[in-house]
């Protein structure tokens, strides 16, 4: 299993579908003190999800791919989130932060 954190505050529809049916990973549980394990929370599976049905991308090409109305603020939080749980990687883009699922790409993070 990756990495274990304490829960905090493209590709095609069709892929991401397909993908999001997959059984998600399982994250520390917040509730019991961190002790037992529950399935990621939908928010961080569906940013997940995104990243491995279409390569790499940035916090403001996530937000317009989930839409409703999310900020890119909401979507930096879950990005880092995941990379500190070790599902995700980042690479320098300019000003920007690229994301990647973790499995996809070798490089630093």
């Amino acid at each position: 299993m990756r990495g274990r954190v304490l829960l905090g505050g493209g590709g095609s529809l069709f892929a991401v579908r397909v993908i999001m049916k997959q059984q998600r990973p399982k994250v520390t549980c917040p509730e019991c003190g961190g002790y037992g394990e529950v399935d990621m929370p939908e928010p961080y599976w569906q940013v997940l999800g995104i990243l491995r049905a279409g390569g790499g991308r940035t916090a403001g090409e996530l937000a317009e791919k989930i839409g409703n109305g999310i900020r890119v603020t909401a979507v930096n939080n879950r990005l880092e989130w995941l990379r500190a749980a070790g599902f995700v990687r980042r690479e320098r883009e300019g000003r920007n932060w690229r994301y990647y699922d973790g499995k996809e790409k070798d490089g630093a993070g």
